[in-house]
Formats: C-alpha cells, sequence, structure tokens
C-alpha cells in the first residue's frame, strides 16, 4: 500500500510512522523539523520530502516530483494552535486551507483522509448535533470546516480523490506530543517537579476528551483500511471532563495531596460540547481502550526516557 502522509514530522505523525505495517510504504512530507530526518532513518519503509506545501511556488514542483497516486492520503499538516490563528488568521489560511488544496491538485488519491477538529462545532453545547449548522468562532475552526468541505469538493466533482473520510478529531496525548499540552505539563509538575500545584488559563469549566495517542493510531489504521468511505467522523473518548477534573485525576494518579489549582486569565475557547463515537464504532470498529490512568503512567515512562514506551 502506497501512502502519502502530510505532516509526517508532528505528534501524530511520528507515532503513525512507528506503529505503521513494514509492508507500507510511506511517503513522508515535512515542513521544517531539522530532526525528522534522523528519526525516518530508522524506518525501512520511510521515505521523505522537505516541503512547504502552503507556498504554492514551492509546493507545485516539490509535489509534482511525487508519485501521480497513492493508495492513500492522510493529511494532519498545519497549524494545531487556536490562539495562534486568532493572531494570524492569514497564515492558518494559508498552513490549513491553501496547504490542502495545493497537494490534492497535484496528486489522485484512492483514498483521502483528512485530519480536522472537533473545534468546528465550537458554539454547540452538549452533545453535537450533526445535523446544525456550522459557525466556529476562530479562524482554526472556521478553516478546518472548509478544508473538510474541499476534501468533499475534489471527490465529488474531480478526479483527484476517489473516497474519502473527514476525522473530526478530539485530540489526543502521550509520547511525542508537544511540550506545550496539558498532559506532558501535569506529569512534569506533579510527578517529576512533585508539586501539588497546577495553573490553568481560564475557569477550569472547558471540557477535554482527548486520547492517548496508540488508541488515536488504530483508529487511522482502521479507517485506512476499511472499505467504508465517503463519511465525516467524530474520533473520540465519548468521556468529556472538565480540565480541573482531569487535573485532579492525574493528580491522584500520581498521589499528590492537597492539590492546589490557579484560575488565571481567559483560555483560548470555550468548549462546551461533546460528541459521540458512536459512528467510528458503526463504520469503522473503533473504541478507544486505553483509560487515562494507564495512558498518564505510559506518558510518564515516556518522558523518564524508557523507550519501550514511544
Amino acid at each position: 500500500m502506497k501512502i502519502l502522509l502530510a505532516g509526517a514530522s508532528g505528534f501524530i505523525g511520528r507515532n503513525f510512522i512507528v506503529k505503521a505495517p513494514p509492508d507500507w510504504d510511506i511517503t513522508s512530507l515535512y515542513h521544517s523539523n531539522k530532526a525528522f530526518a534522523q528519526f525516518a532513518n530508522n524506518f525501512t519503509n520511510v521515505s521523505i520530502k522537505q516541503c512547504n506545501l502552503a507556498d504554492h511556488s514551492h509546493a507545485k514542483p516539490t509535489v509534482s516530483g511525487l508519485s501521480e497516486y497513492y493508495d492513500v492520503g492522510l493529511f494532519i499538516w498545519g497549524n494545531s494552535d487556536i490562539g495562534l490563528s486568532c493572531q494570524e488568521p492569514l497564515n492558518d489560511i494559508r498552513n490549513n486551507v491553501m496547504s490542502l488544496v495545493n497537494l490534492i491538485t497535484t496528486v489522485k488519491f484512492g483514498k483521502f483522509i483528512f485530519m480536522s477538529s472537533g473545534t468546528v462545532y465550537m458554539g454547540q453545547e452538549g452533545l453535537v448535533n450533526h445535523d446544525k449548522a456550522l459557525f466556529p468562532p476562530s479562524p482554526y475552526g472556521i478553516n478546518k470546516l472548509s478544508s473538510e468541505l474541499y476534501v468533499r469538493f475534489f471527490s465529488e466533482k474531480t478526479e483527484q480523490i476517489k473516497k474519502y473520510v473527514n476525522i473530526r478529531f478530539f485530540g489526543a496525548y502521550g509520547p511525542m506530543e508537544p511540550q506545550r499540552k496539558i498532559y506532558t505539563n501535569l506529569v512534569k509538575r506533579f510527578f517529576i517537579d512533585k508539586k501539588n500545584d497546577f495553573t490553568l488559563s481560564g475557569d477550569g469549566t472547558n471540557l477535554i476528551d482527548a486520547m492517548y495517542i496508540d488508541d488515536a493510531i488504530d483508529a487511522l489504521q482502521k479507517i485506512i483500511v476499511s472499505p467504508h468511505a465517503n463519511v465525516t467522523v467524530d474520533i473520540c473518548q465519548g468521556q468529556p471532563m472538565t480540565i480541573t477534573d482531569l487535573v485532579l485525576r492525574v493528580a491522584n494518579i500520581f498521589g499528590v495531596k492537597n492539590t492546589q489549582i490557579k484560575y488565571t486569565g481567559e483560555s483560548k475557547e470555550k468548549i462546551t460540547f461533546w460528541a459521540s463515537p458512536q459512528i467510528a464504532k458503526e463504520c469503522f470498529n473503533f473504541e478507544a481502550k486505553v483509560p487515562l490512568e494507564k495512558g498518564m503512567l505510559k506518558l510518564r515512562d515516556y518522558l523518564l526516557g524508557d523507550a519501550n514506551h514511544v
């Protein structure tokens, strides 16, 4: 199977490469991560290509040098920082929409899997309703929704994509995640630094429903091999909790007593909604299986340098 992985040097991309079957031939596009080439050298089924997909003048000749057709395209490229998208909306359009269009107009795919975000539901409350019109209030959410529609367009109205799956992803945590992520910072604060306090932006009522990265990669692999397609699916745990509850649960996992939480400023987004994992189960036989307690211990071991948990 020939796979084109766009955004290979990021958190999900690297974990996807680590866990991919060795007979999957993966061409990995990345932008500027200097350490990625050395990482990719550990895998005989991975070839890499540096490319700025957001810049058409750079992307066109680079992508044109790839194969004309791939069995699967997995697109996880782009900015994932909601706050940054608000500060630099034009750059967010380039990174999250133009990069997608630059790729799809040049290469054809049997199946194209686009990693969207649950952020497209911002503005809803409670269990999200797929039938509601979406009006995400941040450039990040707007651009993810726009990209979903472009994927559908290229599948339904052109010959560039035969089948597609849009994934509205609710997040993951685990090895190789960005240092800014709350899960890594909780391990460092409570276990490594042995502190009993933690500072949160906002009032701590935002909901979070991230899964351990092994589950996220399992979902991607099942979507890749499944015949089911032309669908938009939520990939989530279906077990939302507030950020405050997350902090307290992780503190308890690491035996922290008398946990103190300080709230400061405002959060970058207001998350008052959650999704159901039912469609993912029905279409792709996927369910997240790693509980928070096990996932946090695995992340702890990774951060302590246990290579067995990469």
